[in-house]
């Protein structure tokens, strides 16, 4: 069952934020595939790229499942690029191959590869011109959860944070922050993260001195945020 939930949240989430230009595709998480869950939702993305032209990227290797599955969905071109070092993401070449596109997708894995390989390079200078330029940017499961504005970088797991609230934890700021004023979560229910979002929150805080917003995004869901900040809920279960 397709769930479509027209959001006014980020109104409040936003209030006093002006929101850049593109549009945000946060992916819980879960296996896609043609007429399933995930037609509608990478539909949006497909057609929230200006001229349709998407780049499919990850840190360390390059399925071209999805050169076959976007253009199934809505005409379009896909490249896939694997950039697996810091060298690879500060070079000119990538910098220019990355905005030859207006949509990007970054697939699931280790979100923290994401954050050390690309962090202060041009690759995410990139992805932020790209973004800010009115293009979109979506990501899946570690994906999803580099896009928003303080991102998980890795730590402690749930079981250690809920008996010890002070155990390490890895929080990213300034990395891509597409989303302002929010922590992203994904495989929430599936992989019991209900108990960990709140802890990333108060720890943040206790840090910072900043309050922050929680998405958790259940896997074969999508949360979608357009340039206006309105979200939209998509897929099988819950944010």
């Amino acid at each position: 069952m397709r769930i479509l939930l027209k959001l006014t949240l980020f109104a409040s989430i936003l209030a006093g934020t002006a929101f850049s230009q593109g549009s945000v595709l946060l992916v819980g998480g879960g296996s896609e595939n043609y007429n399933d869950w995930s037609d509608v939702p990478y539909r949006w993305l497909v057609t929230h790229a200006p001229n349709r032209k998407i780049a499919v990227l990850h840190y360390a290797d390059t399925t071209t499942w999805f050169s076959g599955y976007f253009p199934s969905l809505s005409p379009c071109s896909v490249s896939n690029r694997a950039i697996s070092s810091v060298a690879q993401a500060n070079d000119s070449a990538t910098y220019r191959f990355l905005l030859q596109h207006d949509g990007i997708f970054l697939r699931g894995g280790d979100q923290a590869q994401y954050v050390r390989f690309w962090k202060g390079t041009l690759t995410q200078q990139a992805l932020k011109e790209i973004f800010q330029r009115g293009g979109v940017i979506g990501g899946s499961s570690a994906g999803e959860m580099v896009l928003s504005d303080i991102a998980f970088g890795g730590g402690s797991d749930l079981g250690a944070l809920l008996r010890n609230p002070t155990s390490s934890i890895t929080l990213v700021e300034d990395f891509l922050s597409l989303v302002p004023n929010m922590i992203a979560e994904s495989h929430t229910s599936e992989r019991g993260r209900i108990g960990r979002l709140p802890v990333l929150l108060a720890r943040y805080k206790s840090s910072s001195g900043r309050e922050v917003v929680g998405a958790g995004v259940d896997a074969n869901t999508v949360l979608a945020v357009d340039s206006s900040g309105i979200g939209e809920v998509m897929g099988g279960s819950a944010v």
